[in-house]
C-alpha cells in the first residue's frame, strides 16, 4: 500500500478508478437517475444470492483528537487505503490518520 513499485502502482490507479465511478453513480443514485432500465439490462444476473462480507484491512489503535470518537478510546478505522513508507500516517475510506508511538 506505499505504491513503490510499479506493479503496486498499477493496482492503485485501477483501484482509484473504480472509487471515481463508485461515487459517480452513488450521486446518480441519490439524485434519483440510476440505474436506468436500459443500464440495468447490460449487467449481469446474480442468481441464488445471498448478503455477505469481506475482510478489509483496517488499523486498530488508541485514537487522540478524533472529531467524532474524542480522546483515548480503542477504535477500529475504517477501510485502510494507503500507508505512508515512513509510517508517519495513513489514509481510510474516511480520512487521514497520524501514527505515533504508544
Amino acid at each position: 500500500m506505499a505504491f513503490n513499485d510499479a506493479t503496486t502502482r498499477k493496482h492503485a490507479l485501477e483501484r482509484i478508478e473504480l472509487l471515481r465511478i463508485l461515487s459517480w453513480d452513488l450521486a446518480a443514485i441519490f439524485d434519483g437517475g440510476m440505474p436506468t432500465t436500459e443500464q440495468l439490462r447490460e449487467t449481469p444476473l446474480l442468481r441464488d444470492h445471498n448478503f455477505s462480507e469481506h475482510k478489509v484491512p483496517c488499523v486498530e489503535g488508541v485514537v487522540v483528537g478524533h472529531p467524532l470518537l474524542g480522546d483515548g478510546r480503542r477504535i477500529k478505522t475504517s477501510q485502510l487505503f494507503c500507508v505512508d513508507p515512513g509510517m508517519k500516517w495513513i489514509r481510510t475510506l474516511s480520512r487521514f490518520y497520524r501514527l505515533g508511538g504508544a
